[in-house]
């Protein structure tokens, strides 16, 4: 939008292909036709002569030296890593995620863990895409997989449109195991101590689990944002920079601002 109205724009990435988390997300064949939207993308601006910058990570100095006019940080955001969740605000981190055998999503879809033949425990505290699309990879990829969530049913925010009917038939068909309304008390070696979140006394120990995977949602990356303010003319955050959300809201965040500087 900003190169249609006749900015000139340079696009910094630090990785070596457009797109961000869609990459990661069209890697689940459910979800493979996200990958149109970045390929489109990329597609238009190019052609609006937009100058790209892959494989390139840019810091506040080096900002300051293109003497820009405007700076739109669009750096997203990174998966939660400590195991919190709303439902024990007390506790800042679950024990035992510091271990070896515990990843986030981003860390499956990336290929960072071997789940091929492997009993994996996804703990779900979002019940959005995330969580079930990585089920998907995993089953896909060969690993037997369990799902533990605090809420009521696996997969709530999909009900509303619909697209938890499309995961349900898939995961069940690839023998994905549910459980609901339990949260993880700790992680210890191979072992996850769960309990019902209405019946906390009532624990018990899932064994043998391989690998264990945190769906518990993002954490926008706005350190540089914050260290740009009052030193650039006019700055502005878009995407999961601002707030982690869906990617039609990342899309709606470019759109206006490109209208608007």
């Amino acid at each position: 939008m900003a190169a249609i109205r006749k900015h000139n724009v340079q696009l910094f990435e630090e990785k070596d292909q457009l797109g961000g988390q869609v990459n990661l997300l069209a890697k689940v064949p459910i979800r493979a036709e996200f990958a149109d939207l970045t390929r489109w993308q990329a597609s238009q601006i190019e052609k609006l002569g937009v100058k790209i910058h892959l494989r390139t990570h840019i810091e506040m100095d080096a900002i300051k030296a293109l003497n820009p006019d405007a700076v739109i940080v669009a750096t997203g955001s990174t998966p939660q890593r400590t195991g919190f969740t709303e439902a024990l605000p007390l506790r800042a981190e679950m024990p035992g995620v510091e271990q070896s055998n515990v990843f986030s999503v981003w860390d499956i879809l990336e290929d960072k863990a071997d789940v091929k033949g492997k009993n994996v425990l996804i703990i779900d505290n979002n019940a959005a895409h995330e969580a079930y699309a990585t089920a998907d990879y995993v089953a896909d990829g060969g690993g037997k997989v369990q799902v533990v969530t605090r809420l009521y049913h696996p997969g709530m925010d999909l009900a509303p449109v619909h697209d938890i009917i499309l995961y349900y038939r898939r995961l069940l068909e690839k023998g994905v195991t549910f459980i609901s309304t339990h949260l993880v008390k700790e992680i210890k070696g191979n072992k996850a101590t769960i309990y019902n979140v209405y019946a906390p006394t009532q624990e018990r120990t899932l064994e043998n689990i391989d690998i264990f995977v945190l769906a518990m949602g993002k954490d926008p990356n706005d350190a540089l944002y914050k260290e740009l303010k009052g030193k650039v003319p006019e700055l502005y955050r878009i995407g999961d920079c601002v707030a982690p959300r869906r990617t039609q809201y990342a899309i709606w965040d470019g759109h206006m601002i490109g209208r608007k500087i």
